[in-house]
């Protein structure tokens, strides 16, 4: 098992590692081994935040990173403004890249699978979790280029993309 994390309020030696002896024992009850090969491994301790690594425990296993800015769980990001802003940038990055591909595939019903299935699912869950946490302007610039790649790979026009609705008042007597 990789892309572990660890987190927990104390920032002792021991508690890293009894931590860690903990988490061998309760993963071997499964039949599950823990890989620090992939350094996707990582302990955070709200109380390092704004610390070097240095003024951390050293007792730890070969291969487990030390944060002092943030951790990551289940893919989305706690910790410091920015390291939580870090996190949505690159899975920004990483939809853009992906969405410059579907928007080359040519067939507007492929292209409108591959987005609500492969791009959107991905950001929208982050802007679930960590909504209160994002800068208002990176969500703003995300659904903006997103929105425009959509409409472009489904061939619609701005005219048609956006709904447009005459509204009239009557007066009250």
């Amino acid at each position: 098992m990789d892309d572990l994390s660890l987190i927990f309020p104390s920032s002792s030696a021991d508690c890293l590692t009894s931590a860690w002896s903990d988490c061998i024992e309760i993963l071997g009850e499964y039949g599950l081994t823990l890989n620090l090969g992939k350094d996707k491994s990582a302990a955070f301790s709200p109380s390092w935040r704004g610390k070097t690594e240095r003024e951390i425990p050293q007792q730890r296993p070969p291969g487990l990173e030390v944060s002092t800015e943030g951790y990551k769980l289940m893919g989305a990001a706690g910790g410091g403004d920015t390291f939580v802003n870090i996190l949505f940038e690159k899975k920004l990055g990483e939809a853009t890249k992906l969405r410059k591909l579907v928007e080359g595939y040519g067939d507007p019903q492929g292209c409108s699978l591959l987005f609500r299935y492969c791009i959107f699912p991905k950001l929208v869950y982050l802007a679930r979790v960590m909504a209160d946490r994002l800068y208002t302007d990176i969500w703003e610039r995300a659904d903006k280029e997103l929105g425009n790649s959509f409409t472009c790979s489904m061939r619609l026009t701005p005219e048609e993309w956006i709904q447009k609705k005459e509204q009239i008042y009557l007066p009250l007597c």
